[in-house]
Parts: structure tokens; sequence; C-alpha cells
């Protein structure tokens, strides 16, 4: 075996170690995106769970009445026949549902005045499945591509979940602070969602891998691309510059007044995002270029041939540290000239 194919296999077998373990570090960082989308449904279902309760409290009521008192005994196979028994199961298990999950979520989700851990949970926190399928997507579409970024490790992206909701709440509380009038719909005033830990996603993919692409309609584009129209489409909703166009308020000043939706909390995720990525997994991925070339140089050092005399013969023996190298497969170096 030559030097060169010593080389070459020696160095095959390094870059397959490498890949094979990131792979394994990649499904690990796959699963963590799981567990989070996970912990998103299981909230969800939840609030579903509460709503069918109390439907069945209404039914249980209908019931109860119909079979214990004169009047229902008397009245309500009528009263059923007309349709009245589905629509007060429905307006009672509506009442109902909206009282229990009400009293639930707002231990949960973000206000003017909610306590501090509000600022992770309510990131977990949908009442409506649009709103829950869309953030799904959106964090399903950008896992693959942060999960490869160097340096992700699966605490790292609870750590970048944990530190964008944060981050989303405190921007979102800010503009509340700024934009509301104090007393007025405060108490009506909150945020849900997991939308500002997507966009943190979203950022660190477009820091750390702009080049990787993203189908739309079947046309692959940049990621940067992707997300930085996002971004550029919630700094002009900060500005309610949406709300004005579409016609959903008549003045700028009502806009203000009125936020429908949180692009503060989706800004406030985003910077994170960034953030995060040039401070911390940059660093990694510099330090995993420099290991990569450090262990090819290391791979031709190791089969250095001798040293070629004026004459054109070759010296008596390798360099010690070629000498005393063994391939992986169990064939040792030669100990001739092989030019």
């Amino acid at each position: 075996m030559d030097i060169a194919q010593a080389q070459r296999e020696h160095l095959q077998k390094w870059r397959m170690g490498s890949e094979a373990s990131g792979i394994w570090l990649r499904s690990r960082n796959e699963a963590a995106f799981v567990l989070i989308g996970t912990l998103n449904i299981a909230a969800f279902l939840k609030l579903e769970l509460i709503k069918a309760k109390a439907t069945k409290q209404a039914i249980d009521g209908w019931a109860r009445w119909s079979s214990r008192t004169i009047s229902g005994r008397w009245t309500s196979g009528a009263l059923e026949w007309l349709g009245a028994k589905a629509t007060f199961v429905a307006i009672s298990g509506h009442v109902r549902g909206s009282v229990a999950v009400h009293e639930w979520i707002d231990k949960l989700w973000l206000s003017p005045r909610s306590p501090l851990y509000t600022w992770i949970t309510s990131g977990f926190m949908h009442i409506e499945l649009s709103h829950l399928v869309s953030n799904l997507i959106g964090l399903s579409s950008v896992a693959p591509i942060c999960s490869r970024i160097h340096g992700m490790t699966p605490s790292r992206v609870f750590l970048i979940t944990v530190g964008s909701s944060i981050c989303a709440s405190a921007a979102l509380i800010t503009e509340w602070r700024i934009r509301l009038v104090p007393g007025l719909r405060e108490h009506l005033t909150h945020a849900i969602g997991a939308s500002g830990i997507v966009c943190a996603f979203m950022a660190v993919a477009a820091a750390g891998a702009p080049r990787s692409s993203f189908s739309v309609n079947g046309i692959n584009v940049p990621y940067w691309v992707v997300a930085v129209l996002p971004f550029g489409g919630d700094l002009a909703g900060l500005l309610r510059l949406d709300e004005l166009m579409t016609g959903k308020q008549k003045s700028w000043l009502g806009a203000v007044r009125r936020p429908l939706i949180g692009y503060a909390a989706h800004l406030g995720g985003a910077i994170f995002g960034i953030i995060y990525y040039y401070a911390v997994l940059q660093q990694h991925a510099a330090e995993a270029t420099e290991s990569t070339a450090g262990q090819v140089e290391t791979c031709g050092n190791e089969f250095e041939p001798a040293m070629v005399d004026e004459q054109g013969g070759s010296s008596s023996e390798w360099e010690p540290h070629a000498q005393q190298h063994q391939p992986d497969d169990g064939m040792a170096v030669p100990a001739e000239d092989t030019t």
C-alpha cells in the first residue's frame, strides 16, 4: 500500500467517524425539537379536554333536569324533539368551557401584570388550532436546518427556546407599557403562542446556514431570504402599517392603541436568536472548521515520506512518526522506498 492510499484511507475513516457522530447528534437535536412541539400539543389538548369536560357537564345537567324534576319529566321530550336540548348543551357547554379555560389559562398566558413565569409558559399555549398548526409547521421547517448547525445540542435547543420566550415576552411587555393607556382595556390584553420561539430559530438558521435552500412552491430559495421577509413584515406590523393598509384600523393612532398581533414578540425572539448564534454558536463553527483542517494536516504529516538524496536514491528509513504508524486496517506502512 503506498503512502497516498494509506493517507486517503486514514482520512476517510476519520470522516466516516465524524459523519456518524454528526448524524447521532442531529438526531438528538431533532428529538429536542419534537419534544418542544409535543409540549405545545399537550397544552392545547389540555384546553380541549377542559372544553370537552364542560360539554359533558352540560349534557349531565340536562339529564338531571329531565329526570329529577317534574317540569323536566313533563316537557323534556317535547323540548328535545324541538331541538332545545342541542341548543342548551351548546350554549351551556360554551359558557362553562369558556369560564373553565379562562380560569386555567389565566395563570399561564402573558398579560401586562402577569407573574414572571408566564414569560415562559405563554410560549407553549395556543387556544386556536390554526395558531398551533402554523407554529408547528414553522418549527418543523426550521428544525432540520438548526439541527445541523455546528455547536447545536439538545441543551442549547432548550436554552434558545426558553431564552427566546423570555425576550419575546419582554419585548411585548415593553410595547404594552408604551402604547396601552393605563387602565383602558388593560385587563383584556394578553398574549400566547410559540411565534417568538419559532422566530428565534429562524434567525439562528438564517445566520448559521444562510445558503441552505428552502422550497417555496417548488422553487428553492436561500433560507436567509425566507427568514428576512417575515422579519421585515414584523417590523412593518410593529408600526401598524398592515392594519392601516387592510382597513382594520381607520387611523394610525387607533392602530397603535389597539395592537392585534404580537409583532414585538416576533422581533424580540428573532433578536435573541441572532445574538445567541454570534455569541455562542459561531465560535463552535469556527472551532469545527479549525479541527477539520488540523485533522487533514495531521493525516498528511503522519504519512510524510523520507527525504530523497541528491543522487535520486531514498534514505534508509522513514521519519520516526511515520515508521511507528499502523493504519487501522492492520497493514503496516512499508519500510522500503515506493518511488
